[in-house]
């Protein structure tokens, strides 16, 4: 057996690997048992092979999935459902991004949440305010009781 290397390699240093003495044929193998041993090699050989083609086919499909951009033109009346159907697909085909829509969503929904309870509070306390001012009119302008404002 001839190994063509591009550093020179001592014979006993092959010898002394320990994977080529695990792989070599036995030294006392009969003709047969050589035949047998190289029948179940030629096997394994074929189902390795085959796994590799599966492989490859298999990765070459998902790479052509991820690969694969999909442009889709909505057209419609106003308000009749292109955005929802627009997230519908999001939701369904890549649901990585519409999770982080949803996140960057986040702030512009506390937000709004925020205005509009400022917006309430203006609201309650400028009918407070009207509230008292009435009462303070009314209990200056007639001797009736603080508790019953009176009627105009």
């Amino acid at each position: 057996m001839v190994l063509s290397l591009t550093k020179s390699v001592p014979v006993d240093h092959l010898n002394n690997d320990p994977l080529s003495q695990v792989i070599a044929p036995p030294k006392d193998e009969s003709p047969e048992e050589r035949l047998a041993r190289q029948a179940v090699e030629e096997k394994a050989r074929k189902i390795s092979d085959d796994i590799d083609k599966f492989l490859k086919r298999d990765g070459d499909a998902a790479e052509k999935r991820k690969s694969s951009t999909v442009r889709v033109l909505l057209l419609g009346q106003s308000e009749c459902g292109k955005s929802t159907a627009l997230k519908n697909f999001q939701l369904i085909y890549s649901p990585q991004s519409f999770q982080a829509e949803r996140i960057a969503w986040r702030l512009v929904v506390l937000f709004n949440l925020v205005h509009s309870i400022r917006v309430l509070h203006n609201v309650v306390s400028d009918a407070l305010q009207t509230q008292e001012q009435r009462q303070i009119t009314s209990s200056a302008s007639s001797p009736s009781s603080p508790f019953y404002p009176h009627p105009r």
